[in-house]
């Protein structure tokens, strides 16, 4: 969808459209908090829409609870500034699947009973990262606190 810098809804295509049950000629010039959506959804939208016009950068909202035709979605809410002879035209919303970052990436943990005999008391990657990050974090105590 589109949003104009006054909030109201000037694109609403057909993904949209399936996404949330709604035809176009029902929503397009109303306003982005007056959507058929969850009102918290609908405020942070607004919110997003307001930031990404006056900074001009993109912006994502992740893992937005989305609620459409009885069933609740994890979405991405991508935000791009869209601009016409250095005018702000508006905000364009796509929705989609969440990207994972890596960070949350569910970790594999092996049972104690499972882990073989022979690796005992060796560091495992993991452990290995852990000790390399805690030194580096006291190095960079010092070196402040030296300054």
């Amino acid at each position: 969808m589109l949003v104009d810098p006054e909030d109201k809804i000037q694109l609403w295509n057909a993904a949209a459209q399936k996404l949330f049950g709604v035809g176009a000629t029902s929503v397009v010039g109303v306003k982005l908090a007056q959507l058929p959506i969850d009102t918290k959804l609908a405020l942070a939208l607004v919110r997003r829409c307001r930031t990404v016009l006056h900074r001009q950068k993109s912006a994502v909202l992740r893992k937005q609870r989305v609620r459409t035709g009885g069933v609740t979605r994890l979405l991405d809410v991508h935000f791009t500034p869209i601009a016409r002879d250095s005018a702000m035209e508006g905000v364009l919303v796509m929705f989609g699947p969440p990207q994972s970052s890596g960070l949350d990436a569910p970790q594999r943990v092996i049972p104690e009973s499972r882990r073989k005999k022979g690796n005992a008391g060796k560091k495992t990657a993991s452990t290995r990262r852990s000790a390399s990050r805690k030194a580096t974090s006291r190095s960079r105590s010092r070196k402040v606190k030296r300054g």
